[in-house]
């Protein structure tokens, strides 16, 4: 035993000398020919590898010892917390630095993106379509219910200066023979009116883009009462806004900023120009129920709101225009409001002005409610006293400690003060009236039928008895309303959208209402409250029966709560697409297709003929459309070009594509034109005239390139597509129409190889093209807009002179022929202002 050693081993000794071999190890363990390239992996993933993760993370404090800093009101929280849908609509509905590039969206997004399909288009996220109804089924509301589409997509462009001034910078972008521009009748701000931009000098090229326009109204012009131009009007400033689509807003834009600077020299007669996209929505309702809906909408009283803004001082407005604040409130509440009842329960309405403008307050819709297919309006209880029901213990006084006071005079009943005498005979055939009005009114049961209680009629005065009564009594009272509305203050509209109440606020005060309701409470201390909401609607009147509607411009904060209102209503909301063929249906422009001489037009068709272009493409060449071997030049656009070069020489062709084209717009312009139908040539619907040719027996010559709106109906069977070709018929194509009932057209034959062109091939001319077209399925029938060249336009008219097509007898013959098929078939056409 002796010789194992000592039992005990010094520490440090031993330590000492281990020390070195292990820094050696070490060392050799970091060598590059030790270690490979799984030990890097098994050392990053050591973590995942083990049941408990967190036990390898030595610099991790555990969550009991740790400082937590304080939240930051603004701080960003997660992603998941931004991505909420009013976060970002929030962040996307106004354009910033950071998200320039980025599309805005509107302030409807969030509903339509989930019922509608969301495309990207002029800088907008905006709905195309419906998701789960056709074109059809908005074409089908228009004359059964009523159709709704949100053009907040619209920019303003907002003018303020001296009226003289403005309007002569809009003449060097307009038509400088006159425009709606120059009507004095739009200074009363009453009327919409309707204009088409040109860049400066170019009249009549250079088209940029239709715009409607509103004055805003001054108090001196109404001193009156009635609208009259002040004295010093023209010493006056205004302001004005331009509604611009956005395909063209900022060529627009640039138009209208290089004409004010041209005309304002002083600094007196400068112009000051301003950007308000964004500020105001703009839903256009049409069809059938539009004036119904309107009339629901009006019939809210807009006197009780919150009480915020009576509370706050009355701020300046940006640009002045002389009226009171309280008593703009008032006229909207109740003047104006009144006269659109009026006005909507008219049913045959013969009006002078076509786009008349109404400024009104009305209650919130968000506190309204629809039940049975009608529009309710949530009311009070009563709180006088009524025979029919017993009445609190608190609320009859006892005999002989107080007054009993009449509910009509006032007087004292009881036995301190007999003062009362018997009422007039006015004043009781007033409660006997309202007593029968109640008893033969349907709302009541459903009012009672909310509340749980009985809703009896109560003595009312003078002033709240003109709702409906007094809109009756007077009809034949001709009284214009003033259309001044607090939407045309940007101070105003910011105080507006500041005291909005958000919906999970008001929600709570209504579900707080009802739940007192149910219990019996007679306490009005949680009756929900919301400030009126203030509109501006534009009456849009159609020659077409069930096609008229309103445009509502309403502040963006209150915009979904009014779409929602009018959807329970009944209205169909559309997008684009549909809005563009109800346009198609009404004989309408759409823009920016059916506008081939501006640049917008342009660049839309360039996009289209891209996209068509590459799905053709991408089809293999057996299936592909020889549209070269058929004799289709213009596959997937309209090439104007072609319009005129077939009518020069072969020399003069660079010089006509080099020239822009113009379109001839206005009835002044086709007087010349045997084409022209003035109003004395117009005829009843079921009268019917001969071919008429204002005395023109030649074709009158145009010196540049000119295009003529044409409106095309298939009068025998057959389709029509968007780009399809507009010939010239042949004689035996009109011998053909005249004499066979049963002819739909005629095949065209290839040409074959060492063979010779038929003459019918060679005479049907290419005239024009189709830019829009829808099939209207109610009507079973096609509807399409399509432009054809001026000089050959003339020449159907004189060859058509005295044949009679259709029962207007304003139509013209031509041939149509699709860029995908081989068949012409006959169609009529007629020229458009």
């Amino acid at each position: 035993m002796a010789g194992l050693g000592p039992c005990v081993l010094p520490v440090l000794e031993f330590a000492n000398a281990r020390a070195p071999e292990l820094q050696a190890l070490h060392e050799l363990s970091q060598h590059k020919q030790v270690s490979t390239c799984i030990d890097a992996k098994l050392e990053t993933q050591k973590n995942q590898r083990r049941r408990r993760a967190n036990a390898f993370k030595s610099h991790k404090i555990p969550q009991r010892l740790r400082v937590i800093p304080k939240a930051v009101k603004n701080s960003l929280r997660c992603r998941k917390h931004n991505r909420r849908p009013h976060k970002l609509l929030q962040d996307r509905a106004t354009p910033s630095v950071a998200n320039s590039e980025r599309p805005l969206w509107l302030s409807s997004h969030v509903w339509h993106t989930k019922r509608m399909i969301m495309t990207d288009q002029y800088g907008y996220i905006l709905a195309s379509h419906r998701a789960d109804k056709s074109i059809s089924a908005a074409l089908e509301a228009l004359r059964t219910k009523a159709t709704l589409h949100d053009a907040s997509y619209y920019g303003i462009i907002e003018l303020y200066g001296l009226p003289q001034v403005i309007l002569e910078a809009l003449q060097l972008i307009s038509d400088p023979e006159g425009s709606d521009f120059h009507g004095r009748r739009f200074l009363a701000g009453a009327e919409e009116g309707r204009s088409m931009l040109y860049h400066k000098g170019q009249f009549p090229q250079g088209a940029i883009a239709p715009v409607t326009f509103m004055w805003r109204p001054l108090r001196q012009d109404y001193e009156g009462g009635q609208f009259t131009l002040h004295k010093d009007w023209q010493n006056t400033k205004r302001q004005l806004w331009l509604w611009v689509h956005p395909a063209a807003y900022m060529e627009a834009a640039t138009a209208i900023a290089t004409a004010c600077l041209d005309v304002g020299h002083d600094d007196e007669e400068s112009i000051e120009m301003l950007d308000r996209r964004g500020q105001l929505c703009r839903l256009k309702l049409r069809g059938r129920l539009a004036d119904e809906l309107v009339a629901s909408i009006a019939s809210g009283d807009g006197d009780e709101g919150s009480g915020e803004e009576e509370h706050q001082e009355e701020d300046t407005s940006d640009h002045e225009d002389g009226f009171d604040e309280k008593q703009t409130r008032i006229n909207c509440c109740n003047g104006n409001r009144l006269y659109i009842l009026r006005e909507t329960e008219k049913k045959t309405q013969i009006e002078k002005k076509k786009d008349s403008i109404y400024a009104i307050a009305v209650k919130d819709p968000r506190l309204t409610r629809w039940k049975h297919g009608n529009f309710y309006h949530s009311t009070d209880r009563a709180t006088s006293l009524s025979l029919l029901k017993e009445p609190p213990a608190e609320a009859v006084p006892k005999l002989g400690t107080d007054l009993i006071e009449s509910p009509l005079s006032g007087l004292s009943l009881s036995s301190l003060g007999k003062d009362a005498e018997e009422p007039e005979s006015k004043e009781i055939l007033k409660e006997i009236q309202a007593l029968l009005a109640w008893t033969t009114s349907t709302s009541n049961a459903v009012v009672a039928e909310e509340s749980g209680s009985l809703n009896f009629p109560n003595s009312v005065g003078d002033g709240e008895r003109t709702k409906f009564d007094v809109a009756k009594d007077d009809i034949d009272m001709d009284v214009e309303p003033i259309p001044n509305s607090l939407l045309w203050s940007l101070s105003k509209r910011l105080k507006i959208e500041s005291n909005y109440k958000k919906d999970h606020k008001l929600n709570e005060e209504i579900y707080r209402q009802r739940k007192e309701s149910v219990l019996g409470s007679t306490s009005y201390e949680v009756r929900a409250k919301s400030q009126a909401l203030h509109l501006l609607i534009i009456k849009k009147r159609e020659p077409y029966p069930h096609t008229s509607g309103w445009d509502i411009v309403c502040p963006p904060s209150s915009v979904v709560g009014l779409l929602k209102t009018l959807v329970f209503g009944g209205a169909l909301v559309v997008g684009l697409e549909e809005d563009a063929a109800l346009c198609t249906v009404l004989h309408q422009p759409s823009f920016p297709c059916d506008y081939p001489d501006t640049k917008a037009g342009q660049v839309y068709w360039d996009s289209r003929a891209r996209d068509l272009g590459t799905e053709q493409a991408k089809k293999p060449k057996a299936v592909r459309y020889n549209f070269e071997k058929h004799g289709v030049k213009s596959p997937f656009r309209p090439r104007w070009e072609l319009l005129f070069n077939l009518q020069k020489h072969e020399g003069d062709a660079e010089d006509e594509e080099t020239q822009s084209l113009c379109v001839l717009r206005g009835g002044k312009y086709m007087e010349p034109f045997c084409f022209h139908r003035s109003s004395s040539t117009a005829t009843r619907p079921g009268e019917t005239t001969s071919m008429p040719t204002c005395g023109v027996e030649s074709v009158v010559p145009v010196t540049i390139p000119t295009l003529v709106r044409v409106v095309i109906v298939v009068p025998r069977r057959g389709h029509i597509d968007v780009n399809a070709m507009l010939l010239a018929p042949s004689a035996e194509d009109v011998e053909q129409f005249n004499n066979n009932k049963n002819w739909k057209g005629v095949d065209v034959c290839l040409p074959k190889k060492n063979s010779v062109k038929s003459s019918n091939t060679d005479e049907r001319s290419l005239i024009g093209y189709v830019t829009s077209s829808i099939y209207d399925r109610p009507k079973g029938a096609f509807r399409a807009v399509g432009f054809i060249a001026c000089e050959p336009l003339q020449q159907l008219y004189i060859a058509n002179a005295g044949q009679r097509y259709r029962k207007q007898g304003y139509y013209v013959l031509a041939m149509l022929r699709s860029p995908h098929g081989q068949m012409v078939r006959p169609v009529l056409v007629q020229a458009q202002t």
